[in-house]
């Protein structure tokens, strides 16, 4: 399967890039029709963003949705986010 640690929440895009790249179209599990609809979306010219911007958004979101870097652990949630 495809599984992703990545160390920091500034790298959380690149991994969502590396997965888009080499494991979203051979996945068995995603049907056809997905994949069909994933590579139309990619080719509209609209829709290309800037690495820089998309890796910034990506990583200003991430923190927004309670996401942080701790020393040790990794990527962890900020206490009192699930909290509701």
């Amino acid at each position: 399967g495809a599984v992703s640690y990545p160390k920091s929440v500034r790298l959380i895009y690149q991994a969502v890039r590396n997965w888009q790249r080499h494991h979203l179209l051979v996945c068995p599990a995603l049907p056809d029709e997905i994949k069909r609809d994933y590579l139309a979306m990619k080719s509209v010219k609209w829709q290309r963003r800037s690495g820089n911007a998309s890796a910034a958004y990506w990583e200003d979101h991430c923190r927004t949705l309670g996401l942080i870097d701790t020393d040790s652990d990794g990527i962890r949630v900020r206490e009192g986010v699930m909290l509701g």
